[in-house]
């Protein structure tokens, strides 16, 4: 009697670890997206850029890492590496941890959402920003365009900027073209010049560029196609 009802409990807690485990938390079901990007400069492959973005309910994390290598005649010129970690929640950052080494140069950002400000640390400073909504550069959420203000997740500053909408473009496939959204990105008081382009259905992310010290053009391009943005070129529209 004993053995059977040591069974029959066994197997009511195992029932009830099924159903714990197909049963979606408070926070909802999880969702994994990837964006996987080769990077150029000038049309020269020199590295990538992958971020993963997994969600759940109004949670967010993002891990991001990038490599580039710069070489000028087989000898390396230029390196960086780049390691990130953010968590958002409800369309806001509420901590960050970044890691950079920008050719020697090296970089350390923590930054956590307090109950009275969002404190940031950097391997030079230490400063508390307003609890007002923090984002980063968050390319992947278009949302992020409408921010006034955007903290550069390399360096730590809280740079001003202004967005613009580009002339339809379109985004180039191996098998189709598809319509795409672009906006340029630019600060008010410093050299930053970005543009990015959305899948007008859906919204997706699907390129970026940036010109560079020397006039230069870093393109991020996705790794799964030998897509490329089309009339790269384009001034703002009305």
């Amino acid at each position: 009697m004993k053995t059977q009802r040591g069974t029959r409990a066994l197997n009511i807690i195992a029932a009830l670890l099924i159903v714990a485990a197909s049963t979606p938390s408070a926070y909802g079901m999880q969702k994994t997206e990837q964006f996987r990007f080769r990077v150029l400069l000038d049309d020269k492959e020199i590295g990538y850029h992958d971020f993963t973005v997994t969600s759940q309910g109004k949670r967010e994390v993002v891990e991001s890492r990038a490599e580039f290598d710069v070489r000028l005649l087989f000898v390396p010129v230029y390196s960086y590496r780049h390691q990130n970690t953010e968590v958002w929640h409800d369309g806001c950052l509420t901590r960050i941890r970044a890691r950079t080494d920008d050719n020697g140069k090296n970089y350390d950002v923590r930054g956590e959402l307090g109950p009275h400000s969002f404190q940031l640390v950097t391997q030079d400073d230490t400063q508390s920003l307003s609890r007002d909504c923090v984002m980063t550069f968050a390319y992947w959420r278009r949302d992020f365009l409408k921010q006034p203000r955007l903290l550069n997740s390399q360096t730590g500053e809280l740079i001003e900027v202004e967005v613009q909408p580009l002339e339809d473009v379109r985004y180039s496939l191996p098998s189709d073209a598809v319509q795409a959204d672009g906006y340029r990105i630019r600060a008010r008081h410093e050299e930053l010049d970005i543009r990015v382009w959305y899948a007008r259905d859906g919204g997706k992310w699907l390129a970026l560029e940036s010109t560079v010290k020397g006039g230069r053009t870093l393109t991020y391009l996705p790794k799964t196609t030998a897509g490329q943005v089309l009339a790269r070129n384009e001034q703002p529209g009305g």
